[in-house]
């Protein structure tokens, strides 16, 4: 959640964790091709995180954020490092304001938009192969519709998706022939 503090890891000093105690600034949707796991969950996303400047702002990857809690030592090293910079303090209010905030997002009932958005970033995340078979399928039965509605512009586009989806099958059965022929070569 942007506006909280997350224990980022920065690396290992002398064969142990380093963490930083940082702000959550943003949280940003990355390249869906250019995934990663996290408690085996497929995600693009990153937190723009920032330590006592604006300035320091960097873009972490979930999967380096800690589930403990910061040290005393961590919390110490930001807030000499906000000093420093004469940076952003939280005050008081503001963390109250925070933890309703965060008890808000724990009873969050989602809205239809939103769930259509989130099933929208899941279908783009390559989190597991496309089946060609089914979103074909998939596709004939949305043209059946879009047909009886007389929608052409709605069936253009399932037409143009249907063509990217027979370029992608050629080129994958295409791809296993060639792994066949290279498995073939070295077996000779």
């Amino acid at each position: 959640m942007v506006g909280c503090f997350v224990r980022i890891g920065i690396g290992k000093s002398e064969n142990v964790p380093v963490y930083r105690l940082c702000m959550v600034q943003k949280v940003e949707c990355g390249d869906p091709n250019k995934h990663y796991t996290v408690e085996n969950r497929v995600t693009h996303k990153y937190l723009i995180c920032v330590w006592g400047s604006e300035s320091s702002a960097a873009k972490f990857q979930v999967a380096v954020v800690s589930d403990s809690a910061p040290l005393e030592k961590e919390f110490k090293q930001w807030l000499r490092e906000v000093e420093r910079t004469c940076s952003y303090r939280p005050s008081k209010v503001n963390v109250k304001e925070k933890k309703e905030a965060i008890k808000r997002t724990n009873t969050y009932v989602y809205s239809a938009a939103t769930v259509k958005q989130m099933l929208e970033e899941k279908k783009t995340a390559p989190s597991r192969p496309l089946n060609i078979a089914v979103e074909k399928d998939r596709l004939k039965r949305e043209f059946e519709v879009a047909e009886s509605k007389n929608d052409e512009a709605w069936m253009e586009r399932i037409q143009t998706k249907l063509a990217e989806l027979e370029v992608l099958r050629r080129a994958r059965e295409n791809n296993v022939k060639a792994i066949r022929l290279d498995e073939m070569n070295r077996k000779n």
